[in-house]
């Protein structure tokens, strides 16, 4: 897990705006770079092609160890360095309507978690014998039982990418079962985001709706303890496939985070050879939302035609903590 300082919120983009100005950030090695400036305002950096990345000793080809130090200082923040103040204003540009829609799901969901997760325990405390009449929350809770930022503490605005997988060649058609263990290829990732017309910049955040929550809403509790934390304590869960390919075309992308409805983003069981969380949070400092609740949010884009908005999220500033709830929220 990356232990990750506090940032400026992500931005989430669909249909992304033309003639954009932007700096172009022109990296040279690991370590040394030059700022190219253009009539663009955005900051961007140059990445190598993924086989043309330096090697890192100990790591596969295409880790980016190294990629973000600066001045000798090593960096603790990964893919968030994409996002910065000229990434946010321009996000702020996804905000039309004032339309909004919170992503996090009730925090006693997941109502049976898994790998040995509390649910979350909640009391109200009478203040009366303190002196005074009111009454207080007790919460204890594990951060990743629930709606979840993995690996990320910054405060964050950004511009995102929607994904309504299944509907765009499907449409009236039940999706894959939410506990399958089916795979979604990245060519399919490709194939939604052109039947979208949604192009993605780099530091966006690809969002990923499978139908998870929606399954667990529906699901009985025999159903979701199966699902959730079954005896065998195998999971088997929908997801993005973990492959060589998926790597490769999420690197190709350059996300700032990415974010989806399920329990662990990619399919589980994950192959031996590959995991989207390693790729992700340990050789490119990727952040992961997890279990966000992304049905009403599906819905309102459908309905506005647009599959970007502005995103912002602030989350529990715990020092040394490894997650957080999101406390995330889409505005169009």
């Amino acid at each position: 897990m990356l232990n990750l300082p506090i940032f400026s919120p992500p931005r989430i983009l669909i249909f992304p705006l033309k003639h954009i100005e932007r700096h172009q950030l022109l990296v040279r090695s690991p370590a040394t770079f030059s700022i190219k400036l253009t009539k663009h305002k955005m900051a961007a950096y140059e990445f190598p092609d993924f086989d043309q990345l330096p090697s890192v000793p100990g790591q596969p080809q295409g880790s980016l160890w190294g990629f973000f130090d600066r001045g000798g200082k090593k960096d603790e923040l990964g893919t968030i360095n994409l996002l910065n103040a000229e990434t946010v204003k321009e996000a702020a540009r996804e905000i039309q309507t004032g339309r909004h829609v919170q992503l996090d799901w009730p925090m006693n969901n997941v109502e049976f978690p898994g790998f040995g997760r509390i649910p979350i325990e909640h009391n109200v405390k009478e203040m009366e014998k303190e002196g005074f009449l009111g009454l207080d929350d007790e919460i204890k809770i594990n951060t990743q039982t629930s709606s979840q930022w993995d690996s990320l503490k910054h405060a964050s605005l950004s511009c995102g990418c929607f994904l309504r997988w299944w509907e765009h060649k499907n449409p009236g058609k039940e999706a894959p079962s939410a506990i399958s263990t089916y795979s979604i290829p990245a060519s399919e990732l490709e194939e939604v985001l052109k039947f979208q017309g949604t192009e993605c910049r780099q530091g966006d955040v690809l969002i990923v709706r499978t139908g998870f929550v929606r399954w667990h809403d529906l699901a009985d509790e025999r159903t979701r303890i199966k699902g959730t934390s079954p005896e065998t304590k195998v999971l088997t869960l929908i997801g993005v496939e973990s492959n060589m390919d998926t790597v490769r075309w999420l690197y190709s992308k350059h996300f700032s985070a990415v974010a989806g409805d399920t329990m662990g983003w990619e399919a589980w069981p994950y192959p031996k050879d590959c995991c989207l969380h390693e790729w992700l949070l340990c050789q490119w400092g990727t952040p992961i939302g997890e279990m966000w609740n992304l049905e009403q949010l599906s819905d309102v884009c459908a309905e506005l035609k647009r599959w970007s908005f502005f995103l912002t999220s602030a989350p529990l500033h715990v020092v040394g903590a490894v997650g957080s709830p999101p406390n995330v929220i889409a505005i169009f």
